[in-house]
């Protein structure tokens, strides 16, 4: 089952063995920052070669033209099944999966990646722009057809110092989901800037029916109190 965040465009995914997992979709600036970090490493590697097997007259042209052929249709393939992530990616600290969270499996990788001739069309990833564009998840069409998405890495934070708000308890029960997203914005807050945490915070307030001055204060003291801390 999947279920998106209700402040931004995370998506809640529970597995079948009961585990939950939280995913944030990567953007379209994101992607592109990972595929031109991609190209550089390629074209790098690709002029090292020329330059070594331009030595070596007929002979190294053919195995050119092997290597040219790998570094576009093997490169992802091989990095974005070992580790789910290319150098790019990895750069950018995003990962492939599968649509369930999960790994994903290797024709899937095959797939998102042979597709890319059809995302170039009709010029400079234009078809896969609209795609993405149009996608809640921001997939192109290799991974619509592969069954994957671009996600951030997920990273293990500590949890946030209470600074002198007392604890609270919101005026009515809040359901699971509403409990989580509080949680997840106290844990996250710290990282963001004062009008993204402004924003967010008006937001959930909103969407969780709760009156109050001081919004941002507000919800960290309900999520460190879900999260069992004691004043």
């Amino acid at each position: 089952m999947t279920q998106s965040n209700i402040i931004d465009n995370k998506i809640g995914i529970q597995l079948p063995e009961g585990v939950s997992l939280t995913l944030v979709p990567a953007g379209i600036a994101v992607r592109t920052a990972a595929f031109i970090i991609d190209f550089i490493y390629r074209a790098l590697l690709f002029t090292a070669a020329a330059l070594i097997l331009g030595q070596v007259g007929q002979a190294g042209e053919g195995i050119l033209l092997v290597i040219l052929f790998v570094l576009n249709w093997c490169y992802y393939i091989f990095f974005e099944y070992r580790t789910g992530s290319s150098p790019g990616k990895r750069k950018m600290k995003l990962k492939v999966v599968a649509d369930n969270g999960l790994p994903a499996g290797f024709s899937a990788i095959v797939l998102r990646n042979l597709l890319r001739p059809v995302d170039m069309l009709p010029l400079g990833y234009a078809l896969g722009l609209v795609s993405m564009v149009l996608s809640q998840n921001f997939k192109r069409l290799g991974d619509w057809a592969g069954g994957t998405m671009v996600v951030y890495q997920q990273q293990v934070l500590p949890l946030p110092k209470i600074t002198g708000q007392a604890l609270t308890q919101a005026p009515q029960p809040l359901a699971s989901s509403e409990q989580a997203a509080v949680l997840d914005f106290w844990l996250r807050h710290a990282s963001l800037s004062e009008q993204r945490q402004q924003e967010l915070a008006e937001l959930l307030i909103s969407a969780l029916d709760i009156e109050t001055d001081d919004k941002v204060a507000y919800l960290c003291a309900l999520g460190a109190y879900y999260a069992g801390e004691k004043a």
